[in-house]
């Protein structure tokens, strides 16, 4: 039983108890697998028919344009996550799932044009999306088959994301590129988050509840896309 007094699976129990807990992961990733080729399937679309010119001008329009998609994008993907954790509805947990799919995206609109452009053969984008899920696969095998308990790592999660939101939106309104380190940084920062929050979903997330796990899941493996693909541009830049 958890704090709240929710009811939680006992993973340490009995042979049923950890077959059941077993099949939560499995719809836990199934379903992550899904949002993600939505995400691949909604970006080729919006590549294929989208005005690069436009978009691209869209986010270039200057630093507070930037902020002004920053901070849509910040409440776009609170609304989806509000959705995503409703506690009796799962259509509504899925409406969340699905505008989180949408939000991210959307964000990922202009980066990828540029690393088109850098890159027509698709080569950039694709040693990106294997490296990130290679990295992403390593991190939650190490949960799942050592069984440790990754909570020691919220205080650092905490702070790094608080961190790292305000740089983010003090680059944006002074004008400054973060660069390689910062996206580096990032990275091991992303590495941290999905060690809790796998350890996390593992450990205390009630079994009906694997739709909000595979959005922090996936809301995890898009940020971790993002800062990689930057890794790799600025080296080829």
């Amino acid at each position: 039983m958890n704090n709240n007094g929710s009811s939680y699976i006992d993973i340490t129990g009995n042979v049923s108890a950890a077959e059941e807990r077993a099949g939560f992961m499995r719809r836990v990733y199934a379903h992550l697998i899904a949002a993600l080729a939505a995400f691949v399937g909604i970006e080729a679309l919006f590549q294929t028919t989208l005005n690069q010119e436009a978009i691209l001008g869209l986010f270039a329009g200057g630093r507070f344009s930037w902020l002004i998609v920053m901070l849509v994008y910040m409440g776009m993907t609170f609304l989806a996550r509000t959705l995503a954790y409703h506690e009796t509805s799962r259509g509504m947990q899925y409406a969340g799932l699905a505008l989180g799919v949408v939000v991210e995206a959307c964000i990922f609109m202009p980066i990828i044009f540029v690393a088109r452009n850098m890159d027509p053969s698709g080569t950039l984008l694709v040693n990106a999306g294997l490296m990130t899920s290679i990295l992403f696969a390593g991190l939650v095998a190490t949960v799942i088959m050592t069984g440790k308990d990754f909570s020691f790592l919220k205080t650092v999660v905490i702070v790094g994301s608080i961190v790292a939101l305000g740089a983010c939106l003090l680059a944006v309104i002074m004008g400054i590129n973060l660069g390689f380190w910062f996206a580096v940084a990032m990275v091991a920062l992303m590495a941290a988050v999905i060690l809790y929050q796998t350890s996390q979903i593992y450990r205390d997330y009630p079994a009906q509840m694997y739709v909000p796990a595979a959005f922090l899941l996936f809301t995890s493996f898009t940020t971790l896309l993002w800062y990689i693909l930057r890794i790799l541009m600025s080296r080829r830049d």
